[in-house]
């Protein structure tokens, strides 16, 4: 792909995160996440959907963000408080997403400690598995 014309469509998709609609806005973090660390440059206008009214966008951003895992200096403190949303597949999109930004996750890993009492399990073991992938245990060997 060219890459004015990447460029060009990631800044619409980038705008398209504003718009009223509910579905622009999924389909737009939804192609954003699509594409990875490409775009990085949308990570900011994803991170601010961490709060959007839409349960559903909210669970697409957190996805989008973990697609994408750019930018933790932005990303992990709001994913970190999206560990606490109301929405249950929100809170595990968010630990899902905060496991692939890894060893950058760190500040996350009291929070994803509480997060492994909560009240629903696929949250809990969203948890436990970003925990593994940011504080992995030493090798054997290491020993």
């Amino acid at each position: 792909m060219d890459l004015d014309r990447d460029g060009m469509e990631l800044q619409l998709l980038t705008m398209q995160l504003q718009d009223a609609d509910v579905e622009v806005r999924l389909r737009a973090a939804a192609a954003l996440g699509e594409r990875g660390g490409r775009a990085r440059s949308a990570v900011p206008a994803l991170v601010s959907l961490l709060s959007d009214g839409e349960a559903a966008v909210r669970r697409m951003a957190a996805l989008a963000l973990g697609d994408i895992a750019a930018r933790a200096d932005l990303a992990v403190p709001e994913l970190t408080r999206a560990l606490h949303d109301a929405d249950s597949d929100v809170r595990r999109r968010a630990a899902q997403a905060l496991r692939e930004y890894g060893p950058e996750a760190q500040a996350a890993v009291p929070a994803l400690l509480a997060a492994l009492g909560d009240t629903e399990g696929k949250v809990r073991l969203a948890a436990a598995r970003a925990l593994r992938r940011i504080r992995p245990r030493p090798s054997a060997d290491a020993a």
